[in-house]
């Protein structure tokens, strides 16, 4: 069936006294506005978004996404804001950010599975990363060939290409419930 879930709060101190860092949105009396909101439905689409907000009703932080989960496909797209913070004593300052993601799998055939990934930078209008991937699976083993390429640097790390080739044996640590095919596994 359908499901809608709603959570609204907001923390009250008796003493103001924290030791959250200043302008966190946890400090003080008062912390900032906590929202969660979900609506799923019958046939496997999920919207929901969660926020953080302050007395002036502005942004902090906000998550939206829509999820659509099958058998057969599943997508995925979000989009994060956390506001500017100047005032992070742990991580240091941090830039707004402001982030687009797509997030997709298909099955094309009962034996295969195709996949791919874009996250995208609004604020500075710049790839972050994307992705594709192919996989071939029976219910004895899973073989998986992917691509992902990341474009943003820091100052310690460049932006990379990677390749992967992964096979999972089932029963053998491999924690995804995907149903496969039945064959005659030998050996």
């Amino acid at each position: 069936g359908w499901s809608l879930g709603l959570t609204a709060g907001r923390v009250l101190r008796a003493d103001g006294d924290t030791s959250f860092p200043e302008d966190s949105g946890l400090d003080g009396r008062w912390s900032d506005y906590v929202t969660s909101v979900a609506l799923t439905t019958a046939w496997g689409l999920t919207l929901s978004d969660q926020a953080l907000f302050g007395d002036d009703f502005l942004f902090r932080r906000n998550e939206f996404a829509v999820v659509y989960d099958s058998d057969r496909a599943d997508f995925a797209a979000s989009y994060v804001y956390f506001a500017e913070d100047d005032t992070n004593e742990v991580l240091g300052p941090q830039p707004e950010t402001n982030e687009f993601s797509i997030d997709a799998r298909y099955r094309v055939h009962p034996n295969w599975e195709v996949r791919g990934l874009w996250r995208y930078d609004i604020a500075s209008d710049s790839n972050l990363r994307a992705g594709a991937g192919i996989t071939y699976g029976t219910q004895c083993a899973e073989f998986d060939l992917s691509v992902s390429r990341r474009f943003t640097s820091s100052d310690n790390v460049p932006p990379s290409t990677s390749i992967g080739f992964n096979v999972s044996l089932a029963g053998l640590g491999d924690s995804e419930d995907r149903s496969w095919p039945a064959r005659v596994c030998l050996g």
